[in-house]
């Protein structure tokens, strides 16, 4: 009994796996495009996927002023629309 709770188990993780990477998320230059859309004199210094669900998914940018060096990071949230498209959603600065 032990045996078969465990492959079940097996089975349903590998399938919520599968689920996932079959949805997909926004790509990082679409990403980076949004982002230099609000703020196009600054320069990008990463990209990094946060949080999400099958709806919703987060990306944390790190980025600086190209006439300094203080990096400050941003937080854009990605929704899935009634067309099954990645918008943005809304974008505000992370508090530290």
């Amino acid at each position: 009994m032990k045996i078969k709770l465990s492959i079940i188990k097996l089975i349903v993780f590998v399938a919520t796996i599968l689920l996932l990477a079959s949805c997909g998320v926004p790509s990082k230059s679409d990403v980076e495009i949004d982002f230099l859309k609000y703020k196009p004199n600054m320069q990008i210094i990463s990209i990094k996927t946060g949080e999400g669900d099958f709806d919703n998914t987060y990306f944390y940018v790190k980025y600086k002023s190209k006439m300094n060096s203080f990096e400050k990071i941003d937080v854009l949230l990605y929704q899935v629309d009634t067309s099954n498209n990645w918008i943005l959603k809304k974008h505000w600065k992370k508090e530290h």
